[in-house]
């Protein structure tokens, strides 16, 4: 199995606060992401937050010129699986959750992708 040693492909899973600020990023750096929430109708709400705080970003820092990826909304976790380099998980702190959603990652793993979860507000 190969390291994937510069991830380009990042799937982010949650739709809050943290998940939304970590696909902001991912985009704004050009990466292609995959934003992830278990509720599809909070998607479109999660996509408008999104679109708002890049505004945001260009309006108080317009020195910053993002090389800006692909930014990509699922309620599925297949496209996460098949593509992402690296996921970022960033849900609700429901260990049994996080478990299940780990598991359903497992071909991230055997593509030699990374996991990273982002600690609790």
């Amino acid at each position: 199995m190969a390291i994937i040693s510069s991830p380009r492909t990042i799937g982010v899973c949650g739709i809050g606060q943290i998940g939304l600020a970590l696909g902001l990023a991912c985009w704004r750096s050009g990466c292609r992401v995959w934003l992830y929430g278990r509720n599809p109708q909070k998607l479109e709400k999660a996509r408008q937050d999104l679109e708002s705080m890049d505004r945001w970003m260009a309006a108080e820092f317009p020195e910053e010129q993002p090389g800006y990826g692909e930014i990509n909304y699922t309620s599925d976790l297949q496209p996460l699986d098949r593509e992402a380099d690296l996921v970022i998980e960033g849900i609700a702190e429901d260990m049994a959750v996080k478990v299940k959603l780990w598991q359903s990652l497992a071909g991230v793993a055997e593509r030699g992708g990374f996991f990273v979860a982002a600690p609790p507000a």
